[in-house]
């Protein structure tokens, strides 16, 4: 219980340095906070007194320019006078004035000039001693700031050190008790260990016969797996040979494809050859058409050509639409020269009965193709 107060009481105390100290680090972060300010604030302090200080100075240079600048005026324009009325008496003594007056006002500026540089200078130095100043002030709360926390470090330290010293004494004690604890077990242990190695030497026994037996079945393995790979190389072979049958099946099947379909475009091109073949026939049989009714007016000169044509469209009609068969044979039965004997004229034609007309129309309606209407009107005409 008194170690425990005491130990109580030495934190307390380590505690209160430890405040203190923390005040102590406290101030000082505010000063080292706040310091820089109060200094801007007095070097821009300083830097306002010396502008103040120059307004004067230069005012009263602006105002000797302007002096200056007016006396030469006047005394230009006195002497601009003096030569308007013919009076040039004390001209050079007028010129001679002016120009010390101007000397004495370049060495004016001068001085005023020289009187800036030195306030300037002036300035400079009290701006780099209130620098100087500061960084040694900075320095100082550096300084101190390390003093608190090497202080603070030390304090850390010592009750670290005190809290090890506590541990390690604890330590100490439980250390004996497991001193003695361990030498009981030391003595049960020596009966174990004898008791082990009759057992570890069973052991050695059991593990050398299961040596033997692993190495009998590690022989075994091998031989399984040379048998596995001798079955897994003819399987290989099967697989290439099956292989190369396949690439030529499809090379093969690959060849009558190409064959088919060059069959099938020289179909294609045949009926394309069909198509514009019949195409042909029907622009001729257009143009026999147009032929045969431009010459119908002409004559009996012409009814004989014109019937030759109307027989040629007549056959090729025939040999392209079967179905169409009766209509134009009864067409070219009616177109053969024996049988328009009683219209060799188309005078003869124009007189045809009117009933026999009409049957003619009927049959052009009962037509199944527009092929053989165009045929019947080339022929026969209205």
């Amino acid at each position: 219980m008194m170690l425990e107060v005491s130990a109580l009481r030495a934190q307390v105390a380590h505690l209160e340095e430890e405040k203190i100290n923390l005040e102590e680090q406290l101030g000082l972060t505010f000063k080292e906070r706040y310091h820089p300010l109060v200094r801007h604030l007095f070097s821009t302090c300083i830097q306002l007194k010396a502008r103040l200080d120059e307004y004067p100075r230069q005012m009263r240079r602006d105002i000797s320019v302007i002096v200056n600048r007016a006396r030469g005026e006047g005394v230009d324009k006195i002497i601009k006078l003096k030569k308007r009325y013919g009076c040039t008496k004390d001209n050079d003594g007028l010129a001679l004035t002016q120009l010390k007056k101007e000397e004495v006002h370049e060495l004016k500026l001068e001085n005023s000039r020289l009187t800036a540089l030195l306030c300037k200078l002036k300035a400079l130095r009290c701006w780099r001693k209130v620098v100087d100043q500061e960084k040694l002030h900075r320095q100082l709360l550096q300084t101190k700031q390390r003093e608190v926390t090497a202080r603070t470090e030390a304090l850390r330290v010592k009750m670290l050190s005190e809290d090890k010293v506590a541990l390690l004494q604890g330590e100490l004690d439980f250390a004996q008790q497991v001193l003695t604890c361990s030498q009981a077990e030391c003595s049960s242990i020596k009966k174990q260990l004898s008791r082990k190695t009759e057992e570890l030497q069973v052991f050695r026994h059991r593990s050398a016969r299961e040596a033997r037996s692993r190495q009998e079945l590690d022989a075994h393995r091998v031989q399984t797996l040379e048998q596995m790979r001798a079955d897994m190389e003819d399987r290989d072979r099967q697989l290439r040979a099956l292989g190369e049958q396949l690439d030529r099946g499809s090379r093969i099947n690959k060849l009558q494809r190409e064959r088919s379909a060059k069959e099938i475009r020289q179909v294609r091109g045949q009926l394309q050859q069909q198509c514009s073949l019949k195409q042909e026939a029907f622009q001729q049989l257009d143009k026999l058409q147009n032929d045969v009714e431009a010459a119908l007016p002409r004559g009996a000169s012409t009814a004989g050509q014109s019937r030759t044509y109307c027989t040629l469209s007549v056959s090729r009609l025939s040999t392209r639409s079967p179905s169409t068969g009766l209509h134009r044979n009864r067409l070219h039965s009616a177109l053969q020269p024996g049988s328009l004997t009683n219209y060799t004229t188309p005078q003869d034609f124009a007189t045809e009965p009117r009933q026999q007309r009409a049957e003619t129309a009927r049959g052009l309606s009962n037509m199944s193709t527009l092929d053989d209407k165009r045929l019947f009107v080339t022929a026969f005409g209205e």
